[in-house]
């Protein structure tokens, strides 16, 4: 979120009754693999079509053409998927960032095993085995420590997970970004834009299509 203050236009003394309100800055980077060459795009004021548009741009000027393919990675805002779609088709694929959905197992864990040496490592179990594509091995174990219906979302660190992992199974393809030398997280990237980490972000690599990706994609 971004801070935006505004005069009070009827104050003579533009100082006074200024107001404070959040917006959302929705930011993507992309850039051609293996290069270090980086477009940026990104909207404060725009639409998530708006965003769409400065994705599909930032992914033109990275290289992305008839015989390319994009790999997205995101911080698991709906919308990001929606356009990766939209925008690019059977040539876009969408991973969900590794390190934002290890944010939730964290609070998981927490939840899970109030001892933090206990809770350490069940999380380092469940990590490892989000990583190597084992999904039915991190929800499993979540779903049987759900807590009641009445408590809130805000309260309920295990439910918010298991909601978030388990809608996006089909964006947690690890292994596969891991086997084409792929990036699966944003971290690295948001060094070169730190406002990625306050924002909802999205990183864009476009690499020449494989002929064998598609199989990748059925043993991945």
């Amino acid at each position: 979120m971004v801070p935006i203050v505004e005069a009070d236009t009827a104050q003579t003394d533009r100082r006074k009754g200024k107001t404070l309100q959040w917006k959302e800055a929705r930011l993507c980077l992309a850039h051609a693999a293996g290069s270090q060459t980086l477009s940026y795009g990104g909207t404060l004021q725009g639409d998530v079509k708006e965003a769409g548009k400065q994705l599909f741009a930032s992914a033109k000027k990275a290289g992305f053409g008839k015989t390319t393919q994009v790999h997205a990675v995101g911080d698991g805002a709906e919308w990001i998927a929606r356009q990766v779609e939209e925008r690019f088709g059977s040539q876009g694929e969408y991973l969900v960032d590794f390190y934002h959905a290890c944010d939730y197992l964290g609070a998981a864990a927490s939840a899970i095993h109030p001892e933090a040496d206990v809770a350490k490592v069940w999380f380092n179990q469940q990590k490892d085995a989000l990583k190597s594509g084992q999904r039915a091995d991190v929800l499993e174990p979540l779903r049987a420590h759900l807590e009641a219906g009445d408590m809130p979302d805000s309260q309920a660190s295990v439910r918010s997970c298991y909601r978030y992992l388990s809608r996006r199974q089909n964006q947690l393809d690890y292994p596969k970004a891991l086997a084409n030398g792929l990036p699966f997280g944003s971290e690295r990237e948001s060094l070169h834009c730190p406002e990625t980490t306050q924002a909802s972000g999205i990183v864009v690599v476009c690499r020449q299509r494989r002929s064998h990706d598609g199989l990748a994609a059925q043993s991945g």
